[in-house]
């Protein structure tokens, strides 16, 4: 009997889990445009850390990027979820979305002590603000999305988000966004030369279609 029950709540709190990240997948394969409509979601994350005994840690690889977005679908405004997953340079994407307002709802990620740590944005208002999130799930609600498509590309630009000592008492997160990255020195006292997030792509990805897609966002023929 408590073998069963065992099991039972295995599986209801699978569930929870489930339903707590409820969204559009997303799997990390760079798909070709199915159509001049659908658009392209680009952006990176890197976390600087020192939650745990102010040891510096940088964290840009594997990391789950919930993505959120606006789009009007006949005369109709309707929310969209998404999960990607950052590279080993932090990079992340997401091809053949609906065009429409996304924002950064949350991510998460494990560390190197092993916790998994979640951060979130209710994303009402200009500003609200990232904190740790001690259920541990993301649920993509919202009324705010402050980036805006050119294009067919949706930018989410360079996210820097700072955990510390601080994070660990108060929850909050600090959080910039930024369009390029000149000169930045990160916690670990590397300092980073990062261009627009489409150059990154656009070098990746050669022979895709995209490419001219995102050539357009940035000014080149």
């Amino acid at each position: 009997m408590k073998h069963w029950l065992g099991g039972l709540t295995v599986v209801l709190l699978a569930v929870a889990l489930l339903l707590g990240c409820a969204g559009t997948s997303k799997m990390n394969v760079f798909e070709e445009p199915v159509s001049d409509q659908t658009g392209i979601v680009i952006g990176n994350v890197l976390v600087e850390s020192r939650y745990f005994e102010e040891r510096p840690e940088l964290y840009r690889a594997n990391i789950d990027v919930a993505v959120i977005g606006e789009v009007t679908e006949n005369g109709k405004k309707k929310i969209h979820g998404y999960w990607a997953t950052t590279d080993d340079q932090g990079y992340f994407f997401l091809t053949n979305v609906p065009i429409g307002k996304y924002a950064i709802k949350g991510i998460r990620f494990s560390t190197n002590q092993g916790t998994l740590l979640t951060i979130t944005n209710s994303l009402r208002y200009a500003g609200s603000t990232y904190v740790i999130d001690r259920k541990e799930t993301i649920i993509f609600d919202g009324s705010y999305f402050p980036v805006e498509p050119k294009g067919r590309v949706i930018n989410m630009g360079y996210n820097h988000f700072v955990i510390d000592q601080t994070t660990r008492s108060t929850g909050h997160v600090d959080h910039l966004q930024l369009p390029r990255l000149v000169n930045y020195q990160v916690i670990t006292g590397e300092k980073l030369n990062l261009g627009p997030v489409e150059e990154y792509f656009i070098q990746k990805y050669p022979n895709s279609a995209w490419v001219q897609v995102l050539k357009q966002a940035v000014g080149k023929k």
